[in-house]
């Protein structure tokens, strides 16, 4: 039987994997993203879940503006960013064993790196 221990991270750090995944996307060529915000944004529902489309290059200034401007909270709300097959997402699962991770992987298969 397979254990996750988990602990909560800082939205510093999701921050930086979310900056990581952009440059790592923009290695492979990739200059677009997808941007939603989901569940524990300040959204009203039918605002969630939405298409923001952006260069690649804009995803993490976009998200701290969004954080700025009260939309969502790095660290509570769910991201997700789609950049040509590859997804990255924060959110938090809704059962009290996870208290967050993060989903790097294609969107067919993807990989989770619980935290």
């Amino acid at each position: 039987m397979v254990e996750y221990r988990t602990q909560p991270v800082e939205p510093a750090v999701l921050l930086e994997e979310l900056s990581s995944f952009c440059q790592v996307a923009a290695a492979k060529g990739i200059g677009a993203a997808i941007l939603m915000f989901g569940w524990d944004s300040n959204l009203a529902i039918d605002e969630m879940w939405q298409d923001i489309p952006l260069p690649l290059a804009d995803v993490v200034d976009y998200v701290r503006a969004a954080e700025q401007a009260g939309m969502i909270t790095v660290g509570k709300s769910d991201i997700f960013v789609k950049a040509d097959g590859l997804v990255i997402s924060t959110s938090k699962p809704r059962t009290p064993q996870y208290s967050r991770f993060l989903s790097v992987g294609k969107a067919k298969a993807s990989c989770h790196t619980r935290f």
